[in-house]
C-alpha cells in the first residue's frame, strides 16, 4: 500500500508541475518586455507557517503610454537590486498594470522542473517497490466504503473541474499589480 501512495503522490507532482508550467507559459505568451527601474525598497515581514522573514521588495518604474510602478515579488538582497539598476519587467499585452520581474520566471521554472523530478522520483520508487500480491481492493466489498469512495472522487471532480477547465482554456488571471504615477507619488496603502 506504501508503494501505491508514493505513486500516486508522485504522479501529483508530476500533474501540477506540468499545470503550474503551462500557466506561467501561458503569461509569458501573452506579454512583452521593457526596460524598468528601480527607485525604491520596501522592507517586509512574510509569515510562514509560525516563522517569519524579512525581504526587501523593489518597487520598479516602467513606462507603457504612462509611467507605470508596481512592487515585484522577488527579494532584492537576493537579486542584487539595488536603486537605479535596470531590470527586465514583462508586461501584459492586454493589461499594462500587470507586470513581473523577468527573473522570477527563472526561480519559478527552476522550483515547477524540481517538483516534477520528485514526483518523477517518487512514483519510480514507487512503482519498483510495488507489489502486486499486497495490492487489494476488498474493502470496497463493502457497499459503504463503495459509496464513501464514489461520492469522495465525485465531489472533487464537481468542486474542481470549472476550476481546473477555466485555468487550462483560460490560463491564471494575474491581478493588476501597478500604478499609475507622477513622478512624486508613492504606492497606495494595501
Amino acid at each position: 500500500m506504501k508503494a501505491l501512495v508514493f505513486i500516486l503522490g508522485g504522479l501529483l507532482f508530476i500533474a501540477a508541475s506540468l499545470f503550474g508550467r503551462r500557466v506561467e507559459k501561458g503569461f509569458l505568451a501573452n506579454c512583452t518586455d521593457v526596460s524598468g527601474t528601480v527607485v525604491d525598497l520596501k522592507e517586509e515581514t512574510q509569515r510562514s507557517g509560525n516563522s517569519t522573514r524579512k525581504v526587501v521588495l523593489p518597487i520598479i518604474e516602467y513606462r507603457t503610454d504612462v509611467t507605470l510602478r508596481f512592487k515585484a515579488e522577488v527579494d532584492a538582497r537576493k537579486h542584487n537590486l539595488a536603486p537605479g539598476k535596470t531590470v527586465q519587467v514583462l508586461i501584459s499585452r492586454s493589461n499594462p498594470k500587470v507586470a513581473k520581474v523577468q527573473s522570477r520566471f527563472k526561480e519559478s521554472f527552476l522550483l515547477l522542473n524540481l517538483l516534477f523530478v520528485m514526483g518523477l522520483g517518487a512514483t519510480v520508487i514507487g512503482i519498483a517497490n510495488l507489489d502486486p500480491s499486497d495490492f487489494s481492493l476488498s474493502f470496497l466489498n463493502e457497499p459503504f466504503y463503495l459509496i464513501a469512495a464514489v461520492v469522495a472522487v465525485a465531489f472533487a471532480c464537481i468542486r474542481l473541474g470549472p476550476t481546473v477547465r477555466y485555468l487550462m482554456r483560460y490560463g491564471a488571471q494575474h491581478r493588476e499589480n501597478a500604478w499609475e504615477v507622477e513622478h512624486t507619488s508613492e504606492p497606495p496603502e494595501s
